[in-house]
């Protein structure tokens, strides 16, 4: 890392390949070295081990001590354990000659993991999803509407009764942007109501106005939909309300990566809307050596990926 700060943004990339193929090196010699012990060449296997300390140096230096300890925690929190732990048993299985059925789903599962556990794999995911409707929309231009729909999911309730915004509460906060910057007058919330609600009769709309409320939103500037379960219940009755209230301009707000959805269900009910963006993971960043190993936001935004995609083949 401070080797890294010194260096100029164009030759980052170089830095931080070189760090990963370092220390994959040094893995793999490592491993020989153990392999060669254990079969009695001793000579060979501390040739090996210095040269395994040798790209090890190289790669410290490279890298910097805080990467090296970034990786290091990565490797002791669950989810790098459990990789670890598949990684040895798959290992194990070849070196015991267990059936090849066996050996193969073992390493199968390990890949796998590693793959939608990898943070920048994951993000790559989610920008191809989020890139058509970032470079669509633009904060400052957008307006006037005459009404936006800011899709439920962004908010929750604690167990001391309190609103707090969750992963996807940006929808909310960007939709206090929109009003107080005079991009639209109206604000639409909608979702289901909690199969167990904190608060009895509670519901997504209710804790969203609230939200709103708070962030200086006028209530007559506030219109709920309670009772939609899902993407296309809400964009149904939004296209109903429109024609109710007969606005003609209007906007559906939600995470950038559930875009993709929500414009499907607007060409069903031909509804005219611009897909305004919210929650925006952005670029993958650049690969490091600690990425090697899977972590739980790497799996978190997998995951998202994944139920998008699902939804989308559901039809939901």
């Amino acid at each position: 890392m401070e080797l890294l700060q010194r260096v100029g943004p164009r030759h980052r990339y170089t830095f931080t390949m070189t760090s990963v193929m370092l220390l994959l090196l040094t893995l793999l010699m490592l491993a020989r070295s153990g392999a060669l012990w254990r079969r009695g060449f001793g000579r060979r296997a501390l040739l090996w081990l210095v040269g395994t300390c040798l790209c090890g140096t190289a790669w410290f230096q490279v890298t910097g001590a805080y990467e090296v300890r970034k990786l290091v925690a990565q490797c002791v929190m669950p989810v790098g354990l459990t990789w670890i732990a598949l990684l040895v048993l798959a290992v194990m299985a070849a070196r015991r000659r267990r059936p090849r059925a066996v050996i193969g789903t073992v390493w199968l599962i390990w890949v796998f993991v590693t793959l939608v556990g990898n943070e920048t794999v994951a993000n790559l995911c989610m920008s191809l999803l989020e890139r058509p409707y970032c470079e669509a929309f633009d904060l400052a231009k957008a307006g006037p509407f005459d009404a936006v729909l800011v899709l439920g999911g962004g908010v929750g309730r604690a167990e001391n009764r309190q609103v707090v915004l969750g992963p996807s509460g940006d929808r909310v906060v960007l939709g206090a942007r929109l009003y107080h910057l005079k991009r639209t007058d109206v604000l639409v919330t909608s979702g289901p109501m909690p199969l167990r609600p904190v608060v009895p009769g509670d519901s997504v709309p209710r804790m969203t106005r609230r939200v709103w409320l708070d962030l200086r939103v006028e209530p007559e500037s506030i219109v709920m939909m309670e009772g939609p379960r899902t993407t296309l219940e809400e964009i149904r009755d939004f296209s109903k309300l429109v024609k109710e209230r007969g606005w003609h301009r209007v906007g559906v707000l939600s995470s950038a990566y559930h875009l993709r959805r929500a414009a499907r269900h607007c060409r069903r009910f031909a509804l005219q809307a611009t897909l305004i963006p919210a929650d925006i993971h952005g670029a993958p960043p650049p690969l490091r050596a600690r990425d090697l190993v899977p972590s739980s936001t790497g799996l978190a935004t997998s995951r998202r990926v994944w139920w998008e995609v699902l939804g989308a083949a559901a039809g939901r």
